[in-house]
């Protein structure tokens, strides 16, 4: 379950970095994306294990899943465009399929 939650989290996250950063910009963007992306379970892991050798393991366990949920609650209420955010819709016109009543059409 946890492996299918990252795995969206890294989709979304790339999907609005693709989206939404100007092409002048989108390889660094990209690139911080991704030390981050790399990094932070790692931090994560280090703060774990401190503070499961100074307390016990469930207390870290509960602690950092009560702080994921927290930071993600004040990411929520204080950024209202990530909130609202809704993705492109596309701008191009359909094209007319090969064969049927369009190659018949075309080729008169």
């Amino acid at each position: 379950m946890a492996g299918a939650a990252d795995t969206a989290s890294v989709i979304t996250r790339s999907a609005l970095v693709q989206l939404e950063t100007p092409d002048a910009y989108r390889g660094r963007v990209s690139s911080v994306e991704h030390v981050i992306g790399v990094a932070g379970p790692e931090l994560g892991n280090f703060r774990g294990g401190l503070l499961a050798s100074a307390t016990s393991a469930s207390f870290a366990l509960v602690t950092g899943g009560l702080s994921a949920a927290l930071a993600i609650a004040a990411v929520a209420a204080t950024n209202s465009p990530l909130r609202t955010y809704r993705t492109p819709q596309a701008t191009t016109k359909p094209t007319a399929s090969r064969g049927g009543d369009a190659a018949t059409a075309a080729a008169s």
